[in-house]
């Protein structure tokens, strides 16, 4: 049986959190069910779309190099790492209570408190992140153990479908937030980071980049948004959020019937892509009949494409190079076996 699009946007939300990457692929379905029904989130919904975005490829980011330096034993660097993911984790955990991912636009803007402490994060973190890169990039044992390991040129990335940070790495000039942007992006200006060797320690070294421009997307969204500017269109009201007050009967009955009967959409097929964490992130689906129900949602991350690509990445490394090259290419098992 079917689910509506507020069940899948429910079940792509848990499938985020699960696999580490909030605000992926349900940010995916939410832009894909607002061009099916060809009707926009206001401007001021997509800037912290994209701000909530941004913070979570910064934890991602941070997570994934954490993973490398552990398997090196880098004892003060994972410590470094461990105390700048945890600010990040906090944000989202605040988001994820009170601003959900949902199409159409959010039901309440960023509090002037939310985005102060947003505000010190990133000034906190800017500095953190030199800090970091000083200590990892220019390390010689880090060096030892990442240069020239885990290579692939950008030939081979593009044979096997490998996009994100492993792809600019080996010089592939491609980034959905540029090359076809989505939301705001176009209102925004950043650069697309591009390496050349195609190793680990490139990979590493483009993910403190991406870092610093998350910095500056986060910072230009928060500047664009305007006071009192409402985050959601007047369809976007027909979807009913849990942070109702469910002390009311009539909303707690105003949610169930949404969550059992949905959006209206138009008898179209559902697709979007987005600029994920880990690479490209598309979700597919189909309207069925009853125009309320969805039909088979596929979704596909980046990390279904760099899986084929493991035996290619492992032949002639040693073993003790295998973790190093895996957690480079930050592949997560969780979203491949779905």
């Amino acid at each position: 049986m079917g689910k509506n699009a507020v069940q899948c946007l429910e079940r792509l939300t848990a499938f985020d959190w699960d696999t580490g990457a909030p605000y992926n692929t349900s940010y995916a379905f939410a832009l894909a069910l607002e061009d099916v029904v060809g009707e926009s989130a206001p401007m001021a919904a997509q800037l912290m779309r994209m701000s909530l975005s941004e913070i979570s490829r910064i934890k991602g980011h941070l997570t994934s190099i954490q993973s490398i330096a552990s398997l090196i034993s880098f004892g003060p660097i994972t410590n470094l790492l461990s105390e700048t993911i945890a600010p990040f984790h906090k944000i989202l955990l605040l988001a994820d209570d009170t601003y959900k991912m949902r199409p159409f636009g959010f039901e309440n803007s960023f509090s002037e408190a939310f985005i102060d402490h947003l505000k010190k994060t990133l000034d906190w973190f800017e500095k953190k992140l030199d800090q970091l890169s000083k200590k990892l990039l220019r390390n010689p044992i880090f060096k030892m153990r990442t240069v020239d390991i885990g290579l692939i040129s950008k030939g081979e990335c593009l044979s096997m479908g490998i996009t994100g940070v492993a792809l600019r790495a080996s010089g592939g000039q491609w980034d959905l937030r540029h090359k076809a942007p989505y939301d705001a992006y176009h209102h925004i200006s950043f650069q697309v980071s591009i390496g050349t060797v195609g190793d680990a320690y490139e990979r590493t070294a483009l993910r403190i980049e991406e870092m610093r421009q998350s910095i500056v997307i986060i910072r230009q969204c928060l500047d664009l948004l305007v006071e009192d500017a409402f985050p959601m269109s007047c369809l976007g009201k027909q979807i009913v959020q849990k942070n109702l007050d469910k002390q009311s009967s009539s909303a707690v009955m105003k949610y169930a019937c949404s969550l059992h009967k949905g959006v209206f959409l138009p008898r179209k097929h559902l697709h979007k892509k987005i600029e994920g964490i880990r690479g490209e992130t598309s979700v597919f689906a189909g309207v069925q009949e009853d125009q309320y129900t969805l039909d088979n949602v596929n979704i596909r991350t980046g990390a279904y494409f760099k899986f084929q690509a493991v035996e290619f990445l492992l032949r002639g490394y040693m073993y003790t190079d295998i973790g190093v090259i895996l957690a480079s290419f930050d592949i997560n098992t969780k979203e491949a076996d779905r």
